[in-house]
């Protein structure tokens, strides 16, 4: 089985950054606990409201089945709130760690 990235970069709402970094420990939690191949997730900030995400799973059938399943969680809705637009979302098969 080849684990997989989604990578998600988006921006958020204006002044809704410090509710985006409040609400992600409990869509993080409410993830692992839904969704037991979600294995870690990297985020970074390019400047106050650009974001890049990469969530690692153990498979590219759990990343897909929790992207079409997470949003109906409400931990995850409540962050999902914070964002303005969605400016990329792809999955990736991993072929090589270093």
């Amino acid at each position: 089985m080849q684990r997989a990235l989604e990578v998600v970069r988006y921006t958020v709402k204006p002044g809704s950054e410090q509710l985006s970094l409040q609400a992600w420990p409990g869509a993080e939690a409410a993830l692992r606990k839904r969704f037991p191949g979600f294995v870690r997730c990297v985020r970074s900030r390019g400047d106050e409201r650009q974001w890049l995400d990469v969530l690692e799973w153990r498979s590219l059938d759990d990343a897909l089945r929790a992207a079409s399943e997470a949003s109906g969680i409400p931990e995850v809705a409540a962050w999902m709130a914070c964002i303005e637009e969605v400016q990329s979302f792809e999955h990736r098969v991993i072929v090589h760690e270093g």
